[in-house]
């Protein structure tokens, strides 16, 4: 492995060994948009902002397509399509 690199696997498989999976960004973006909570005791936006940061997005509609590859637009809240805006410049 790469120096630097971050295995997708953590331990490994085979009799009384465990198996631990960790997110890839994208999808974690993906999930914290689903689930978007608004209130000071939530920390989704501030999560949401990190995530996009570390992933480059800078975009409205770069977000969109990112978070649609794991989940179908119409299932995620209008509050985060509405907080995706705020955060991220549309064009026009």
């Amino acid at each position: 492995m790469a120096p630097g690199a971050v295995p997708d696997r953590v331990g490994g498989s085979g009799a009384g060994r465990d198996l631990c999976r960790r997110a890839r960004p994208r999808y974690l973006l993906a999930m914290k948009c689903l689930a978007f909570r608004l209130g000071a005791e939530f920390h989704d936006e501030d999560d949401i902002r990190y995530l996009l940061r570390h992933l480059g997005i800078a975009s409205y509609e770069k977000a969109l397509d990112l978070i649609t590859r794991y989940y179908p637009l119409e299932r995620f809240p209008q509050k985060t399509l509405y907080a995706l805006a705020e955060i991220l410049p549309k064009p026009g």
